[in-house]
């Protein structure tokens, strides 16, 4: 989501080189980055590739997440799209 211009994007990255395509862009040309995602033991190689670009990484309590979420059904996507949200209305439980 560029939150100068509005513009919101949804992508799925699959695979390790996708995302650093992706990230590597981003701060390539120049955008600051910020990422949210949910605390869980299977993020460190992602975590890794954000430290090395110098991407913002938020990591939440994935407990209060759960707790925000509207519907019981769970995806990936409606997932993203959570977090997302509540980046944006400043209500991501950081820890």
């Amino acid at each position: 989501m560029d939150t100068v211009t509005g513009e919101f994007l949804e992508k799925r990255l699959a695979h390790r080189e996708e995302a650093e395509t992706f990230y590597r862009g981003l701060t390539t040309a120049g955008q600051k980055v910020r990422v949210g995602m949910e605390a869980s033991g299977h993020g460190r190689r992602f975590e890794g590739l954000l430290a090395e670009l110098q991407v913002e990484l938020w990591i939440g309590d994935a407990a209060q997440i759960r707790t925000k979420r509207v519907r019981k059904q769970k995806t990936d996507r409606q997932d993203a799209q959570l977090i997302l949200r509540l980046l944006l209305e400043d209500r991501f439980p950081q820890i």
